[in-house]
């Protein structure tokens, strides 16, 4: 699936009392997986989702994508964490003109806590969403679009999602 950027934007203008929320998840896609699907190398299952976000009803844009996986050390996946967020950044800037009246926030799938992989690509992620954003990314535990919504959807893979 992918996004139909013009869709998204003219949901996000009819409903100008939304909160715009954009998160984003991956999935490495398992040894058995790859073989299966005849898979040489080793790759990732992406999501980026668009949350518009309403008191009475809430609407999810989202997209999967699969790329290669170019992290070397599983424990610490860096380059997979620093593609998310490429991911995230990207469609905030293809929906900037109707955000930028606007509060959003941006939520990304990376640990605050030492002990958690993805936490090596903290403050890269961080100073990439600040620097071309311009907005303070919301992490873990708080970026339940990227933590709840994002993964949800990137186990599930679903072409339909109901909540």
């Amino acid at each position: 699936m992918v996004f139909d950027v013009q869709e998204i934007k003219q949901y996000i203008l009819d409903n100008p009392e939304a909160r715009v929320i954009i998160g984003g998840d991956s999935q490495k896609i398992s040894t058995k997986k790859r073989r299966k699907l005849k898979i040489q190398d080793k790759t990732a299952r992406f999501v980026t989702c668009v949350i518009v976000y309403q008191k009475d009803r809430n609407k999810i844009f989202y997209e999967v994508s699969k790329e290669k996986d170019l992290d070397h050390n599983p424990g610490k996946p860096m380059m997979r964490m620093l593609k998310e967020t490429e991911k995230i950044v990207e469609i905030a800037m293809k929906l900037e003109d109707v955000l930028l009246d606007r509060e959003f926030e941006i939520h990304l799938d990376i640990n605050t806590k030492k002990e958690y992989g993805s936490n090596c690509a903290l403050g890269a992620a961080v100073g990439y969403v600040w620097g071309t954003v311009g907005v303070e990314p919301i992490v873990k535990p708080d970026s339940w679009a990227a933590s709840t919504v994002a993964d949800w959807i990137v186990k599930h893979n679903s072409q339909v999602l109901k909540f």
